[in-house]
C-alpha cells in the first residue's frame, strides 16, 4: 500500500545536509542571539532557514508527522548545545529546551511551524 510522505532516502538526505551545516558549534551566544543570528544575519541562517521552510512546505502536504523524523535530530543538536552550554545533562536540557520551543517558538521555523521537541 503506498501512502505519500517523506522516503527513508530523502530522510537521510537531510540529515546529511544537517550535519554539514552546524550551527552551534563554539559558541558564546546564546540560544535567542543564535535564533536571531539565524533569522537575519549569518548567511548560513538564512540558507537553514529557506531549507526548513522548503522542507516543511514540500513534506507538510502529505504527511506531517513525517516531519518528526527530520526535526528531532536538529532539536536533538539544540539540547546538547544547551546540555554543554550550561553544564546539565541532557534529560534536563531536554526539559527546558521543550520549555523554551513552546515559550519562544518563533525562535526557530521548524518550532514556529510545530515541530517542537520529541513529539510523536
Amino acid at each position: 500500500m503506498f501512502t505519500p510522505g517523506i522516503s527513508n532516502k530523502a530522510i537521510k538526505k537531510i540529515h546529511g545536509w544537517i550535519r554539514e551545516n552546524r550551527v552551534f558549534n563554539k559558541t558564546n551566544k546564546t540560544l535567542i542571539e543564535i535564533g536571531k543570528k539565524i533569522e537575519k544575519h549569518m548567511e548560513i541562517g538564512k540558507k537553514i532557514e529557506k531549507q526548513t521552510r522548503g522542507w516543511i512546505n514540500y513534506y507538510d502536504k502529505f504527511r506531517k508527522s513525517d516531519l518528526q523524523k527530520v526535526f528531532n535530530p536538529i532539536n536533538k543538536q539544540i539540547a546538547k548545545w544547551y546540555a554543554k552550554k550550561h553544564e546539565c545533562r541532557i534529560t534536563d536540557a531536554n526539559k527546558k529546551m521543550q520549555e523554551i520551543a513552546t515559550t519562544y517558538s518563533y525562535t526557530f521555523i521548524h518550532w514556529y511551524c510545530g515541530f517542537n521537541f520529541f513529539q510523536n
